[in-house]
């Protein structure tokens, strides 16, 4: 089952890729698209990512100009080579951009979830912020619903000095926190079986508030599965679920494949899958042991992927998300409680939470402070190849005698 599923996910792989637009400098394109994310900014343009099949594109806009209103739009402007270097395989300079009238039932249903969960989301953050400080309540924001648009620009930068950006992107360590916290609370109250329905919806329903960001939708295809083998009462086994998940995933939206954000995700997954059985004795080890084996080995996952892709390495990641995630789980957990609670109960939590945001403030902010916390470190593809091969080599041994146990 396993080989045809591969092969199938290869042959699907080949189609779209073989079917992916040829352009060339100079050309003239005519291209739709709907506003997932608002622009951002550089040097003097506005910038709007945009991926057709396995083509990266970057629609400049000059910085000046407003947007019309509306959430989708056509854009027709000229093909050319970005006027920085960047991950992009051509940019689009708009010449022309007009609101795009929707006629697809689809297109207006989801346009009309993603307008009420864009209000619900901002009404989120206006709650956080009359009872917390700043930077506090935009972290919160962040950890509890993937909000990271409100963040000063020099606290972002912190946190990828630090190697915590993790933290306050929606992420399958977060909806994983959700999905088993909520489980287990439930287990004690109501039958099994309807503990995983009810779970399930909560899984959901915390997608939809972090706009089915991609790191989060295959994570919540993953818990499902899991799920699912509990409701069906089989023993769940992490390798083949998270096999299935990206099997699944990649069928529908091939173009992911290159996509950043999944990449890094699924490494961390599995970092996640692979750290009980490298570091068993570090994770028997109370309160510190699990942290740290779960954070050297997705460093070490991630390390490369990402030396290779931005061309930097923090060597302060291991010992500043070991100071702050056994805190994550509990914030995450109080701030979606705090955002459905009545006014003053809310308050009340919020103020009791404030300690713990303040100390992830505080580490975050001082350890960007050290000087050499990022290093530049660029790796070419083979190199990165070698990375991989190398902890293969390395860690197959110690994987294959904790199956056979």
């Amino acid at each position: 089952m396993t080989i045809l599923l591969s092969l199938s996910l290869l042959g699907r792989l080949f189609l779209a890729l073989i079917s992916r637009p040829q352009l060339t400098p100079g050309q003239r394109l005519t291209i739709d698209f709907c506003l997932e994310n608002r622009p951002y900014w550089r040097k003097q343009w506005q910038i709007i990512p945009v991926q057709k099949q396995f083509l990266k594109l970057a629609l400049l806009r000059p910085r000046n100009q407003s947007w019309p209103s509306g959430q989708c739009f056509r854009a027709t402007g000229k093909i050319q080579s970005c006027p920085w270097s960047s991950n992009y395989d051509w940019c689009l300079i708009i010449e022309r951009l007009q609101p795009l009238k929707i006629t697809s039932l689809s297109r207006l249903i989801k346009n009309y979830g993603r307008q009420k969960l864009s209000q619900i989301r901002q009404k989120c953050l206006t709650k956080l912020r009359r009872a917390l400080p700043s930077p506090e309540a935009e972290l919160l924001a962040g950890i509890s619903l993937g909000l990271q648009e409100n963040f000063a620009p020099n606290f972002y930068r912190q946190l990828q000095r630090t190697g915590t950006l993790h933290i306050v992107v929606a992420s399958g360590y977060n909806l994983s926190v959700i999905g088993e916290k909520f489980f287990g609370l439930l287990t004690k109250i109501i039958s099994y079986r309807f503990a995983l329905i009810l779970s399930l919806m909560a899984i959901w329903s915390y997608i939809g508030l972090a706009d089915f960001q991609p790191p989060v939708v295959r994570a919540g295809v993953l818990l499902s599965l899991l799920f699912l083998s509990r409701f069906l009462g089989r023993k769940p086994n992490s390798g083949r679920n998270l096999f299935f998940t990206v099997w699944l995933i990649l069928m529908i939206r091939p173009d992911w494949l290159f996509n950043i954000s999944f990449q890094l995700s699924l490494l961390a997954l599995t970092g996640l899958i692979l750290s009980r059985k490298l570091f068993l004795r570090w994770a028997k080890l109370p309160i510190w042991g699990q942290i740290w084996a779960e954070t050297i080995t997705i460093q070490l996952l991630v390390g490369p992927l990402i030396a290779w892709r931005f061309g930097q390495f923090s060597w302060l990641a291991p010992l500043s998300n070991s100071l702050i995630l056994p805190l994550v789980p509990l914030l995450t957990v109080a701030g979606l409680v705090a955002l459905i609670l009545p006014t003053l109960l809310s308050q009340l939590l919020l103020w009791l939470i404030y300690p713990g945001l303040y100390w992830l403030t505080l580490i975050i902010t001082q350890f960007s402070q050290l000087p050499g916390a990022n290093w530049p470190l660029k790796l070419t593809w083979w190199q990165l190849v070698a990375c991989y091969l190398i902890l293969f080599a390395w860690w197959s041994p110690t994987i294959f005698k904790a199956d056979r146990q």
